[in-house]
């Protein structure tokens, strides 16, 4: 966030100026502005749980009103409020450009890491109410899955609302993510402009846990003799579950201004991604014969690549009415091949091409009064996990929206006055189920019919130069229209007590 100078979050269906990704919802995340004098800055926090937070940055400003260079370096460090859910981040950021009056050349480097001691498995209802009776029902309803040691037992009973079900001390997640980012832009003429970005992200890192006494062929090893003649099929297990991916791409856009009361806007992106997910033993209780810290249980590997080229406009007529309209088209393939970490073979051949239309008036009723009509249409892919998380192990279908929006606004001197009403009609959306996978990660499912109704106002008066009133307002319906929901495995005992 130190590098960060505003963020933007906007509902609905992003104009494809905005990137191929916008599906029901944008965030927009600008960098620092350029500073024309050179600088330096530091700033701390201390706070509760032994919270401490730093950044440090610099920069030389303009240097012969072209050249100029920024850096950060931001740690974030907290032992947390949940028992053991330290945290401990650190990032820099690294930024060197070239401006001239029609042109500039920027590159960034931006990088992350994160450590992380895992504390999303949740408390017991009955241990944030203070209910001794029902945690003891809790516990003895649940000894021998959820409690399996005597410390998981000492864990539950000894702790407070901060208690944490982990008690391994390296449950982390230990993440690194680095950005590599050219950006150019340049005036060619008058009524012509381009931008180009070139980008590589590299992310890396695992997730590290301890299983009691957990099963040898989930990990591919057979049942064995040890030395001592007893037949070794279960052993104490710490594991780690590694992501290794890339992530490149080249986006391309053109503004050009045909005249004073027509633009048009085209751009095209070419997008890939590999992603290897794998893991491995790291330790064991038992001595496992021919096993090495290096071998890997289980290996999937994922690959996607994209296309996405589109054609903007905007015509005006006579100063009162204006048009905008946008045409969008996505072909993807996504593959994705190899074991996954339950030991399933994994097969995903998923092809697409995606047409996004978009279109839209603006009618201005008077100069300060203005009226406007879109209508919008954008589809999503599934994600990976939606096919290997899927319960009944059936293709996923991509998401399908139509969004519709009328608003009203309203300026004149001290009063302004915006005003929304929208419609989201979904098909297939992915809802989360409320499900977790085994690390943590939510779970959705398609739903067939879902619609978004709501109206949005936002009023603003100034009093005075320095004193001004704001009123926000939404109002809205969130509808699943149609959904039979089948449950996998359920099972409740009716039984009079």
């Amino acid at each position: 966030m130190g590098s960060v100078n505003n963020i933007q979050i906007q509902r609905g269906v992003g104009v494809s100026t905005n990137g191929a990704g916008a599906f029901g919802g944008m965030v927009s995340i600008n960098t620092a502005d350029i500073r024309v004098n050179s600088f330096a800055d530091i700033s701390g926090t201390l706070g509760a749980f032994n919270t401490k937070k730093l950044s440090i940055s610099a920069g030389t400003g303009l240097i012969n009103d072209r050249y100029l260079v920024d850096a950060r370096y931001s740690l974030i460090k907290s032992d947390g409020y949940i028992d053991r859910g330290a945290a401990d981040l650190a990032s820099y950021y690294f930024s060197a450009a070239r401006v001239t009056g029609k042109s500039s050349l920027r590159l960034n480097i931006m990088s992350g890491k994160e450590l992380t001691y895992q504390a999303w498995y949740g408390v017991p209802e009955s241990k944030v109410a203070g209910d001794q009776t029902a945690l003891l029902n809790h516990y003895y309803t649940n000894l021998g899955t959820l409690y399996e040691t005597q410390a998981d037992s000492v864990n539950l009973f000894s702790s407070g609302r901060s208690y944490n079900y982990y008690t391994y001390p390296n449950q982390v997640d230990n993440y690194t993510q680095t950005h590599f980012q050219l950006l150019h832009s340049l005036i060619h003429t008058s009524r012509m402009k381009t931008k180009t970005t070139l980008f590589y992200t590299k992310g890396k890192g695992y997730y590290e846990e301890f299983r009691f006494q957990d099963a040898l062929n989930n990990y591919g090893i057979q049942h064995f003799i040890n030395n001592s003649g007893a037949l070794i099929s279960r052993s104490d297990i710490v594991r780690r579950r590694w992501l290794d991916n890339d992530f490149a791409g080249l986006m391309a856009d053109l503004d050009y201004k045909i005249s004073d009361d027509l633009t048009i806007q085209s751009g095209l992106a070419v997008l890939t991604y590999v992603g290897d997910h794998y893991g491995n033993i790291i330790k064991s209780s038992e001595d496992l014969p021919q096993w090495e810290k290096e071998n890997k249980y289980y290996k999937s590997n994922g690959q996607k690549s994209e296309f996405t080229a589109y054609l903007r406009s905007n015509y005006t007529v006579a100063k009162k009415l204006s048009f905008h309209g946008d045409l969008q088209i996505r072909k993807l393939n996504y593959e994705v091949g190899g074991k996954d970490n339950d030991l399933r073979m994994l097969q995903v051949d998923y092809n697409k091409v995606f047409f996004n239309p978009k279109f839209g008036v603006n009618y201005n009723l008077h100069p300060d009064q203005q009226v406007y009509f879109s209508y919008a249409v954008a589809n999503k892919e599934p994600s990976r996990g939606d096919f290997t998380d899927n319960v009944f192990n059936t293709q996923p279908q991509h998401e399908h929206l139509q969004n519709l929006e009328l608003g009203y606004k309203y300026s004149r001197q001290k009063v302004l006055v915006e005003s929304n009403v929208y419609y989201m009609k979904y098909k297939n959306q992915l809802v989360l189920t409320g499900a977790l996978n085994d690390v943590g990660a939510p779970v959705r499912v398609n739903v067939p019919v879902r619609y978004r109704l709501g109206w949005e106002n936002n009023s603003t008066i100034s009093i005075s130069n320095t004193i001004a009133l704001n009123a926000n307002t939404t109002i809205s319906l969130n509808k699943i229209q149609a959904f039979d929901e089948i449950i996998a495995d359920y099972t409740v005992d009716f039984s009079k007590k």
